[in-house]
């Protein structure tokens, strides 16, 4: 038995290499198959299925509190030490949060990511730094938290790997700091930006330091930044968890300042880290494993058409006293043959892809970086090999030793009729292809037009001409807001003598680039903080709205006057929701403590979508920068000129303004909003291509089992057009049979794309699943495809000799 496999295996490696032709074709389609297969499956594994790299990672989770809606929300520092000391579910709990810092003194001044952390983070994920020590507990108070511990990469890349970085001091913001510890790599810790699951992406810590909670971390109703992880104790489920945490939140509610309602959410670490992408990573590997499905239906039938040429010779072998299974096993040792030889090529091809993925997918993608041919995704191009070997050979296979011997030998017509069947077979593949093609089709088209429309949609800013600069402004140099606007007065005005610069603005933070809410208290007002209105707070200097285009509806814009001035200007958004139906221009309002001082409205401005393009526009209050600004701001320059040719100036005139500062790269908002809809973009690419590829690769079938057929009816178009049929009735007649199963294709392609919608709604801006006009065009777009494929063999039919065509008989 073994020894008749490796004969029917040599013999189909002979019969491939007398056909190169085809054998090529059939190797890279399916490769390409494969290949992109595994690459995807790759990321995917990487993202959602992988364990974390932490010791007993199932049992790490990550907290976060919700909001009156329900809706999770990041944690309150105060509620976290709650938490710490009155919990007994977890092992460990760490809190963790942003923070940017400049480092200088060692080399040019540069801006480093880094992340405050309870020392108990180490702990909780089981890393022990790779040099040096982990945070002493005494560290994380106010005063002594002068130590950090630095990130693999950074410590390589800045200080060349050198060990004794470790007990130096290195100064951020101006003040010293002890290195005490390096970690053992980048990965080693989660990028924060996963753990909060906002589309913001902050970038991997190249710092770490101690929280530190400051009085105003611990405000009993205080800001809500941060995010907690913890580590189950081993038996706890995380219901049991949550449990414990509600009853604490509950506690917390009634010993509040004002009445109160706190909740918490408790996920498995690893699902809180891929939720962001977990849908749309979901969509892509299930369309690749469609366009997949496709390139084997087609394969299969181009197997079909070489396995009917061999019905005579199955035939013989039959009544020699074959058995059909053997025969059967013949037949799918040539698929198998192809589809290993795919299957070795598809893995280098997924390599490939993968490191394209890496250079092009969004930063938001999570553990993109841990994505790799391994073990895992071994094994899955191995059983994909296996699964499409049998799908490519299984059809041909079974039709090609079904008839029976003695039909097949003793008459033509036998012969005819098997014809006539494979070719409704073929018929039947082709409508497969067609219908999976077109659901692939439809899904690339509905994103496509969903891209469209949040590219469209109303921003309440431009973008045109606009170069940006963020800095973070901190240290004793900048401790207070006065001296933060000070310096950005100072360069703002530089930069307007600039030819070409047309308007200079001021901020603290630019849309798309961030958001922090604050609750509103309206003069008069008695709701407690929980049930009042939460707006976004920013900082605006006078030209900041001309230079964004933010329109001024009533009211006026901030004045440098206003420094000393309680005053803010608003969005229509927050005088609808704050003084429905009155003029707010002279309201007074109070954000922050309740005790802070009323602020008047002078001003009302356009609304902005300042989260994200698809989310609804905040709540605003722009503040006076020498108010309220804080550790970092922003510059927006409108020129009549290309934006990057400034990029070098401003470098110029920070350095003459502040040489220890960094000089930050400066961006264009058409940048920022770019990147705002990266995600977006890459997952729409990624469906258009793979969209192609299926609508390829269908046409590849239907001209495939077009020029089949005509060869199989030569003849017959011969006698047609020798009893008078002219050309076009020829071709119309090849067209209307080889259209036929791309109808039917296109029908069941539709209903399943309606079907199936739900799934892709909530990846769906301004479009729905059912919308006709997608719909209409990805059945168009296959349907031209279909007709081209088909009119080259009908060209060729209609152009036959009839007396040519009645001697091919």
């Amino acid at each position: 038995m073994f020894a008749t496999r490796v004969h029917d295996l040599r013999h189909a490696g002979r019969s491939l290499w007398r056909t190169p032709g085809f054998t090529a074709a059939a190797v890279l389609t399916l490769a390409v198959g494969i290949g992109a297969t595994t690459a995807i499956f790759s990321v995917f594994e990487a993202a959602l299925l992988r364990p974390l790299p932490y010791a007993d990672g199932d049992r790490l989770v990550a907290i976060r509190e919700t909001s009156r809606a329900g809706t999770p929300i990041p944690v309150n520092a105060l509620h976290f030490e709650e938490w710490r000391a009155s919990l007994h579910s977890f092992d460990d709990l760490a809190l963790l949060g942003p923070v940017e810092h400049t480092l200088t003194g060692s080399g040019d001044p540069v801006r480093l990511d880094g992340a405050r952390v309870t020392p108990s983070v180490f702990a909780t994920l089981g890393i022990a730094p790779a040099l040096g020590r982990a945070f002493a507990d005494e560290e994380d108070v106010p005063g002594r938290d002068g130590v950090v511990i630095l990130a693999h990469e950074f410590w390589m890349a800045r200080f060349n790997a050198d060990p004794s970085i470790v007990g130096r001091t290195i100064t951020l913001d101006g003040l010293p700091h002890v290195v005490v510890g390096i970690l053992p790599s980048d990965r080693s810790m989660p990028k924060l930006s996963d753990l909060y699951g906002l589309d913001v992406d902050f970038g991997r810590a190249q710092f770490f330091k101690p929280f530190a909670p400051t009085p105003n971390d611990l405000r009993p109703l205080g800001s809500f930044n941060y995010v907690a992880i913890g580590r189950l104790k081993s038996g706890v489920s995380v219901d049991q968890a949550l449990a414990q945490v509600n009853a604490v939140q509950q506690d917390l509610a009634r010993r509040a300042p004002e009445p109160a309602r706190f909740g918490a959410v408790v996920i498995p670490l690893a699902d809180q880290i891929a939720d962001r992408s977990r849908l749309a990573l979901q969509l892509v590997l299930g369309t690749v494993v469609l366009v997949l499905i496709v390139a084997c239906v087609n394969i299969a039938n181009l197997l079909l058409a070489r396995g009917g040429r061999r019905a005579r010779e199955f035939s013989i072998r039959r009544a020699a006293g074959a058995e059909r299974l053997d025969l059967i096993l013949h037949v799918l040792a040539e698929s198998f043959v192809l589809s290993f030889v795919a299957g070795i090529a598809g893995l280098a091809i997924g390599g490939a892809l993968i490191e394209l993925i890496r250079q092009y997918a969004p930063a938001t993608v999570p553990r993109l970086d841990e994505a790799a041919v391994n073990l895992n995704a071994l094994s899955f191009t191995f059983m994909v090999t296996v699964v499409s070997g049998i799908a490519i050979g299984i059809v041909p296979a079974l039709r090609s030793t079904a008839l029976i011997p003695v039909d097949v030998l003793r008459s033509s017509a036998a012969t005819s009729a098997s014809s006539a069947s494979a070719a409704r077979l073929r018929s039947t593949l082709v409508a497969i292809e067609v219908a999976v093609s077109t659901a692939c089709v439809v899904a690339a088209t509905l994103l496509l037009s969903s891209f469209v429309n949040i590219l469209n949609v109303d921003r309440g800013f431009d973008t045109s001409r606009i170069v940006t600069v963020n800095f973070t402004l901190a240290g004793p140099r900048y401790d207070t807001a006065s001296k933060i606007m000070q310096f950005m007065t100072t360069l703002a005005d530089r930069m307007q003598q600039l030819p070409g610069v047309t308007s200079v603005g001021v901020t603290d933070t630019l849309p798309l680039q961030g958001v922090s809410n604050s609750a509103i208290m309206i003069e008069g007002s008695t709701l407690p903080r929980q049930q009042r209105p939460t707006a976004t707070v920013r900082v605006a200097d006078r030209d900041y709205f001309r230079t964004m285009g933010i329109p001024l509806r009533a009211g006026r814009v901030l004045e440098e006057a206003d420094a000393g001035r309680r005053v803010a200007v608003i969005s229509e958004s927050a005088a609808q929701r704050l003084w429905p139906g009155q003029n707010p221009l002279g309201k007074m309002f109070r954000h922050g403590p309740d005790t802070a001082p009323l602020i008047e409205v002078v001003g009302v401005v356009g609304n902005v979508r300042s989260v994200s393009l698809t989310s609804i526009p905040p709540l605003h209050i722009y503040r006076p920068g020498a108010q309220y600004l804080s550790g970092g701001a922003s510059i927006a320059v409108r020129t009549t000129s290309g934006p990057t040719a400034l990029a070098p100036v401003i470098g110029q005139i920070v350095r003459q303004l502040d040489s220890e500062l960094p000089v930050p790269t400066p961006r264009t908002m058409d940048d920022i909003v770019a990147e705002s809809v990266a995600q977006r973009r890459f997952q729409m690419n990624v469906m258009l291509l793979l969209g192609a590829a299926a609508v390829l690769l269908a046409g590849l079938g239907i001209y495939a089992v077009v020029s089949q057929s005509v060869t199989q009816r030569t003849s017959e178009f011969g006698i047609r057009m020798a009893l008078g049929a002219d050309a076009s009735r020829i071709r119309r007649l090849v067209l209307g049979q080889g259209l036929l199963p791309v109808v039917f294709g296109l029908m069941a392609g539709v209903g399943v794309s309606i079907a199936g919608g739900r799934l892709l709604q909530n990846l769906l801006f301004g479009v729905s699943a059912t919308d006709a006009i997608p719909l209409v065009l990805a059945v168009m777009s296959v349907f031209v495809v279909a007709i081209t494929a088909s009119l080259a063999p009908a060209w060729r039919a209609s152009r036959l000799e009839p007396n040519a065509a009645l001697r091919s008989e």
